[in-house]
């Protein structure tokens, strides 16, 4: 595997970088990529590949299934935020999100309905469209 680093303009205040690790040429990864997926900005800093990734990329797993990655509707762009209707989605700074465990804390809420990705019964909203993810109802997303 190799680890490939990616410095992405995310519409934060900065810009951040992320990991994402790769398989060697000719080799088949069972994975498939869709073009955009969502990532949690903002996390603590882990060290992948040899340099600091403040993000993730969100997947929903069905029990017992692969991981499959949530996407992000048509016509969403990098940087977009995600909207919860009718919850406030104030900034967070990287310290903020650790000190307040912001990610720890909203995960274990996060399911898929319908095919949907909901938090709290509030769906996932990206550029008037709602995020999804090809898994059973139930699935978590983390």
């Amino acid at each position: 595997h190799y680890a490939r680093a990616e410095f992405q303009d995310r519409g934060a205040r900065r810009p951040a970088s992320s990991a994402s690790v790769e398989r060697p040429a000719g080799r088949p990864s069972r994975i498939r990529t869709p073009g955009m997926v969502l990532v949690a900005a903002n996390l603590k800093a882990k060290k992948l590949g040899g340099f600091p990734s403040h993000g993730m990329v969100l997947c929903a797993t069905e029990e017992g299934g692969a991981p499959r990655f949530v996407e992000v509707p048509a016509g969403a762009a990098p940087g977009d935020v995600v909207a919860l209707e009718g919850l406030a989605n104030p900034y967070a700074s990287e310290s903020q999100c650790d000190k307040k465990k912001l990610f720890a804390k909203a995960q274990p809420h996060f399911v898929v309905k319908g095919g949907q990705c909901f938090y709290k019964g509030k769906p996932f909203a990206v550029a008037g469209g709602v995020c999804t993810a090809p898994v059973a109802d139930g699935a978590s997303i983390n």
